[in-house]
């Protein structure tokens, strides 16, 4: 194409990353900026670093608090689970994509298998055979195009998933290198970024059943030939 359209999903998801990179980046100073005062500790009920000043204010008044390097360490760990949840589920979405692309051919392997039994079965028949064969025929490939669409719509839906999801990866492994206090500052951000999404199902309903292509075939097709003849000796 000489003009191709714009991927809306992808601009979007990369003015997003963007976005929150310059965030992190402006909040890596490490200094409070309440009170210009080094931020040693984390806030359990508030899940933010804040300095000592903060500690006593009202704001944090019966909060919990840590040392701010128990809290990287505490959080690290919980955010180690999610990502290697995210590359778990990375796999099965590769795995998954792998799998449409053989199904996509089985899809073709099947049908065209299936049009050489029909012939087969109908080689000796008259018109109304030759009729029965282009009837079943028509609806098969008309599944197959069904079927195939139905493979690139859900092949499409996965790589966005594949794409989606590698750059959380990479996100989630940049902020685990973080500062400190950048890590802390954005991890609730971060850890709910990391939730890992549904699987994305099975293929079995993109299967084409020749059987029922090929189902009383021969019966179909000596009853109409009987009903157009009104000769019972078939």
């Amino acid at each position: 194409m000489d003009d191709p359209p714009v991927n809306l999903a992808l601009r979007n998801l990369c003015e997003s990353f963007q976005q929150e990179r310059r965030q992190r980046s402006a909040s890596g100073s490490g200094v409070c900026s309440v009170h210009s005062e080094k931020l040693k500790l984390f806030c359990l009920d508030d899940q933010q670093p804040v300095c000592v000043v903060c500690r006593d204010s009202k704001t944090h008044t019966d909060h919990r608090f840590c040392p701010i390097e128990e809290a990287v360490n505490i959080n690290k760990e919980k955010l180690r689970d999610s990502l290697q949840q995210l590359k778990e589920k990375l796999g099965t979405f590769e795995n998954f994509k792998l799998t449409l692309d053989q199904t996509a051919d089985l899809i073709k392997n099947e049908t065209q298998d299936t049009e050489e039994k029909i012939n087969n079965e109908t080689e000796e028949l008259h018109e109304i055979l030759r009729n029965e064969e282009a009837s079943r025929i028509t609806a098969l490939r008309e599944e197959e195009k069904q079927k195939c669409q139905m493979i690139m719509e859900k092949t499409e839906k996965t790589r966005k998933q594949i794409v989606s999801l590698t750059w959380k990866i990479r996100d989630i492994e940049e902020q685990m290198k973080a500062e400190d206090d950048s890590f802390l500052k954005n991890f609730k951000t971060t850890l709910q970024r990391a939730k890992s999404p549904p699987d994305p199902g099975n293929i079995s309903e993109l299967l084409i059943d020749g059987r029922k292509y090929l189902s009383d075939l021969k019966r179909t097709v000596l009853q109409k030939i009987e009903g157009s003849s009104g000769d019972h000796s078939l």
